[in-house]
């Protein structure tokens, strides 16, 4: 089986077969976007904010804001950044445990014929890379219908609404606030980080197993918002911890160039390993 069929596959056994843990991340993110909508629509008898005005940024940048560095010694209460943590643990549950079943199962044969390991593996990646951009696809879908429904379709940020219900104010006098670096950091941060977890989520499954690479992809997750430091992917998940909006945080840049080395080496990482993986003792294991 070549390379082509092989991707077919997978995005048919992979992806249109899984549509159930689709259809669950399609309700959350309805049910986030709508609350979002009632909060702003909450927030207008006393903010004055005109929910007519809800653009596609002001819904992504509320799922995507995150929270100030966290400070155990200041009395500041502390606010989980739930969003962006509840849409990446569903995208790590779609990721899942597929690759390791199809390996045990239909995979298994299709090695046992062709003997070529690399186009497996490559096939997997593939699958992995398309799945997070289905899944952010759906999510912006989502966001546009919304807007399109209760707001405006518009990428221009609601200077009120960023202010007032997601807290980041982009009309600081004291601050020079990038608008086009903003949304650059905005939409494809988010993203690239999200890659780079998936496939390091995906190569850690093969390595321990799927239920402790899961686990570990959450404990990131939650740990990016008590730990700010760059080691920790989870923080590049939040625009507040981004330069552009606090000063000492993170460069944009440069959290790229952290994913992207977290997703080039989890490729070869586990394309070493898989070579030398024995599937009759994983199966025993499992």
């Amino acid at each position: 089986m070549n390379l082509i069929k092989q991707v077919t596959n997978d995005i048919r056994q992979g992806l249109i077969s899984e549509y159930f843990k689709y259809l669950l991340a399609f309700a959350v993110m309805i049910f986030l976007s709508l609350s979002f909508v009632m909060s702003v629509k909450n927030g207008v008898s006393v903010n004055r904010i005109d929910t007519s005005s809800i653009s596609i940024t002001d819904i992504f940048m509320n799922f995507f804001k995150g929270m100030k560095p966290y400070d155990p010694n200041s009395n500041s209460q502390f606010d989980m950044p739930t969003a962006y943590i509840l849409l990446n643990v569903l995208l790590a549950f779609i990721i899942g445990n597929y690759p390791m079943n199809d390996l045990l199962g239909f995979g298994k044969n299709v090695l046992v014929r062709s003997r070529d390991r690399a186009s497996w593996w490559i096939s997997k990646c593939i699958w992995n890379v398309i799945s997070v951009i289905v899944f952010y696809s759906i999510l912006f879908i989502i966001i546009l219908i919304t807007c399109a429904v209760f707001g405006k379709i518009s990428f221009e940020p609601t200077v009120s609404i960023c202010s007032k219900i997601t807290g980041i104010d982009i009309t600081q006098k004291t601050t020079y606030v990038d608008i086009g670096m903003l949304l650059f950091t905005l939409y494809f941060i988010p993203i690239v980080t999200s890659l780079a977890l998936s496939m390091f989520q995906m190569t850690m499954a093969f390595i321990t197993s799927p239920i402790i690479s899961y686990t570990f992809i959450i404990a990131i997750l939650v740990g990016g918002a008590f730990y700010d430091n760059p080691f920790v992917p989870g923080n590049y998940f939040m625009l507040i911890r981004n330069e552009i909006l606090l000063k000492g945080g993170y460069n944009t840049f440069a959290a790229i160039f952290e994913d992207c080395v977290i997703f080039i080496v989890s490729v070869l990482a586990g394309y070493i390993y898989f070579k030398k993986f024995d599937i009759i003792e994983k199966h025993d294991l499992l």
